[in-house]
C-alpha cells in the first residue's frame, strides 16, 4: 500500500466511509462532524491506498484535553505544544505487518518535525490499540469511563513529566 498525505475533501470522505467499516457504532456522518469540528490538520493526517481504496488511514486534529480534566500532570503538558491523534485505522487484511507502524511512524517524524513536545491520543475502552500505543511510549494520563486518553512523548522534556505521574 502507498502511503500519503490527506490532500482532499474527497480523500476525507473516503476516509470516513473507511472508518465506518472498521469502527461499530459510528457512522461515516459522524467521522466527518468529529473530524472536522475537532479542527482537522491535513497535513499532518495520513492515508494508505492499494488498488485505489484506502486501507489504512491516521487523522490528527487540534483538538484539546477538556479542562474539567485537568490535573498537575495534564497542566503541565497543556503548556507545551502538542496535536491529537484523533484516529488510526488499517484495514483487518493489512493488519500486522508494517502498514500500521508506516502510519504512526510518518505521524510521528511529522509533529517532530513541527516542533511538537507530545501527541494527545484518545481510544474507546473497547478497542484493542492500547498495547501498541504504550509500545511506542505513550502513558495513560486519564480515564473517563469510555475513553482512555494517552499522552505519546516526542520530547525528553514530555518523557520527563510523564514519568513523574
Amino acid at each position: 500500500a502507498e502511503v500519503k498525505q490527506l490532500t482532499t475533501k474527497e480523500e476525507l470522505v473516503n476516509v470516513c466511509y473507511f472508518f465506518n467499516n472498521n469502527f461499530d457504532g459510528f457512522s461515516p456522518q459522524w467521522f466527518y462532524s468529529y473530524i472536522l469540528g475537532t479542527g482537522l490538520i491535513p497535513n499532518d493526517s495520513f492515508i494508505a491506498i492499494n488498488d485505489g481504496e484506502i486501507v489504512g488511514a491516521i487523522i490528527c486534529t487540534e483538538e484539546k484535553i477538556p479542562n474539567s480534566y485537568r490535573n498537575t500532570v495534564i497542566s503541565e503538558l497543556q503548556k507545551m505544544t502538542y496535536e491529537c491523534i484523533s484516529v488510526l485505522a488499517v484495514d483487518s487484511d493489512y493488519r500486522g505487518g508494517q502498514l500500521n507502524f508506516e502510519l504512526v511512524s510518518k505521524v510521528i517524524n511529522k509533529l517532530k518535525n513541527n516542533g511538537c513536545q507530545w501527541a494527545y491520543i484518545q481510544i474507546f475502552h473497547h478497542l484493542t490499540t492500547h498495547d501498541y500505543w504504550k509500545s511506542y511510549g505513550a502513558v495513560e494520563i486519564l480515564d473517563d469511563g469510555g475513553v482512555k486518553h494517552y499522552a505519546l512523548p516526542l520530547t525528553e522534556e514530555a518523557k520527563t513529566i510523564l514519568t513523574r505521574q
